[in-house]
Order: structure tokens, then sequence, then C-alpha cells
């Protein structure tokens, strides 16, 4: 293979990447939803929220959080790791998780949790 043909292969093939990754970035964002706005129909939806902790609750392996934004509060449910991020009351937190019901009431398992 000459140079020539190469460098045209390495260009294409960038170029096809970065489309890719545009792509894959505008139809997998999340959009940011309201806690008032889930229901038993969004059960299993990945969801995006912005809200206040209002309480912790720690465990071994699990942080139970209680979210609330302007229209309601929700039980947010955080795995822990190795990377863990400080976690105060009334701090600020934006969440992405997927959305599930225990005992009757609607919880979102954490996928990622930051501050706001």
């Amino acid at each position: 293979m000459n140079e020539n043909t190469l460098l045209k292969c390495s260009l294409l093939f960038s170029i096809l990447g970065i489309l890719a990754i545009l792509f894959i970035s505008e139809t997998s964002s999340i959009e940011l939803s309201k806690i008032s706005d889930l229901t038993k129909e969004s059960i299993e939806e990945k969801v995006r929220i912005i809200g206040e902790i209002k309480t912790i609750g720690d465990s071994p392996g699990l942080i139970i959080l209680n979210l609330e934004d302007d229209t309601g509060t929700i039980t947010v449910m955080l795995f822990k790791n190795e990377e863990e991020i400080p976690l105060e009351k009334n701090q600020r937190v934006e969440v992405i998780g997927t959305i599930t019901e225990y005992k009757d009431q609607l919880e979102i398992i954490a996928d990622q949790i930051k501050v706001a």
C-alpha cells in the first residue's frame, strides 16, 4: 500500500469516526426531567434530574438519598465505588439513572451523580 492511499484511508476513517461520535452524542443525551413528571409508565427509563439532597442514609455498599426539586421528592439509590464524591445535606446534585419501583414508590437507581 503506498503512502498516498494510506493517507486517504486514514483521513476517511477519521472523518467517519468523528461523524459516528457526533451521531451517538446527539442521540444519547438524556433530557432533564422534573420529579413530578416521573410516573409508573416511566419505570425502566433512563432519566436525568437535578435536585437538592434532603436526607442521606448510609449502609454498607449503598447510599440512599432523598432528593427534592421544586415539584417533588424521590429516593435515589447510589451504589458505592472507589470514586465516591462527598455528598452533603442541602447540596444540589445532578443524577442520571434508571427509574424503578420499590414498595409501590418510584425511586432512581443512580448510574452517575455529580454536584450541580
